[in-house]
């Protein structure tokens, strides 16, 4: 992966803006038989239960707190604790990772780890909002940072969900 900056950010040619949900979930178990399941890849509902149990024990192992976790990722708690229930099916939007892994401050690896599991691993040649955090990422903005480059780029991303 090429380092991302600002120069790229704002002369590359995207094919879209990441914003866009790309995944729809399959409901496989009726298309294979038990054995064969096992072989397959994970579900989307274990990819995103794996995915938010991951997000939780982050929740309180970096933030500590709900009201720290809240102001750092510029999140609304009780969105957040509704989108990442075990079992529920659904997990945050990737607007909402994106802001999340960037006010953690993880890696751009650990940042690549979450996004597989949401629908596909960052890919900073192809779409805006995953190039955004690749960068952020690898220069440490916080969230305000992540903002301004969102803005200098014409990303439109919301500021508080």
């Amino acid at each position: 992966m090429c380092e991302i900056t600002m120069e790229y950010l704002l002369n590359h040619k995207f094919e879209a803006s990441g914003l866009e949900e790309t995944f729809e979930i399959v409901k496989t178990s009726g298309m294979f038989s038990k054995a064969e399941l096992g072989r397959l890849p994970l579900t989307d509902t274990e990819r995103f239960d794996e995915l938010n149990i991951r997000l939780n024990e982050m929740i309180f192992e970096i933030f500590e707190n709900t009201s720290r976790f809240s102001q750092k990722s510029n999140l609304n708690y009780e969105t957040v604790r509704k989108n990442i229930r075990i079992g529920s099916g659904k997990t945050l939007s990737k607007e909402m990772l994106s802001k999340f892994v960037v006010a953690a401050q993880l890696t751009v690896e650990a940042a690549n780890e979450l996004f597989e599991l949401h629908s596909h691993r960052l890919d900073p040649e192809r779409l805006m909002l995953d190039a955004v955090v690749v960068h952020c990422l690898e220069n440490h903005h916080d969230i305000d940072g992540f903002f301004d480059t969102c803005e200098q780029v014409g990303l439109k991303i919301t500021y508080k969900v």
